[in-house]
């Protein structure tokens, strides 16, 4: 998969923070990272060091990370970690070169604390998506989640009900 360049991935960082759209830097806690130090300058605070900077370049091992964490959170119905979770997934496909997969999330309904978006993610890399779970009653309601169902077919008592 093709990476992004240092510019790309400085211009996303612009346009996130002219746009307002990153109010809460969820975007650029995800995209600063791949940044090299120079690139990232500009973003970072003026007491940021050179020798401190760790540029991230694994944005596959980032996106199996975040996965399982936005799994966690779906299941669980914590809402605002789920949409930072969801927010990260976007990134890194993104940064992963996979416009198609950030074009399917975008596309795919937030419904049930972004079920929809992650499936759209895993299906587009080939990944595992329920069958990340073991837990046999979780795993069957992220797949009714991930459809937009509620967690329980008895209805839901913490949240994603309709």
């Amino acid at each position: 998969m093709p990476a992004r360049t240092q510019q790309e991935i400085v211009d996303r960082l612009r346009h996130a923070r002219a746009s307002g759209e990153d109010r809460f830097a969820e975007q650029e806690a995800i995209l600063l990272p791949a940044l090299d130090f120079d690139h990232a300058r500009p973003f970072l605070r003026a007491t940021a060091r050179r020798d401190r900077w760790r540029q991230q370049h694994d944005h596959e091992s980032r996106a199996r990370a975040y996965l399982v964490l936005a799994i966690s959170e779906i299941i669980n119905h914590r809402a605002p970690q789920a949409r930072r979770a969801v927010v990260a997934l976007v990134e890194l496909a993104w940064l992963l070169g996979r416009d198609d997969i950030v074009t399917a999330m975008n596309t795919a309904s937030y419904a049930r604390f972004g079920a929809p978006k992650v499936k759209a993610f895993t299906d587009g890399l080939g990944w595992r998506f329920a069958g990340t779970v073991e837990d046999p009653e979780s795993r069957h309601t992220l797949i009714r989640m991930a459809r937009g169902q509620q967690c329980h077919p008895d209805g839901c008592r913490r949240g994603c009900a309709d």
